[in-house]
């Protein structure tokens, strides 16, 4: 991760998956980043705040995450799962091209 970055920071619990706002790295430091979020439609929009390595999501890190779910799928049985992690790695897929 490097300024100017666009990342995806957490914002909320979410079920299946935690909600998380699109944002611009503006600085880092080592325990994470300040950013600019750019979420529009969300009361964050605009807004700069410091947020957690843990708290951020790279390109890299939606890549994995969509490698973890299809890895999932080769063996998950149960169709709900199997619809579940679909949906996942197609939306980690879509999540990778928008922060490259």
């Amino acid at each position: 991760m490097q300024e100017g970055d666009r990342v995806m920071v957490y914002d909320s619990p979410g079920h299946p998956l935690d909600h998380y706002l699109y944002a611009h790295v503006l600085t880092l430091n080592a325990a994470g980043a300040v950013v600019l979020v750019d979420h529009p439609g969300n009361a964050s929009h605009g807004q700069q705040k410091f947020v957690p390595n843990e708290k951020i999501i790279t390109a890299a890190d939606a890549q994995k995450l969509q490698a973890d779910a299809q890895e999932a799928l080769r063996t998950e049985r149960d169709s709900v799962r199997v619809k579940t992690l679909r949906e996942h790695a197609q939306h980690f897929g879509f999540v990778a091209q928008e922060l490259s």
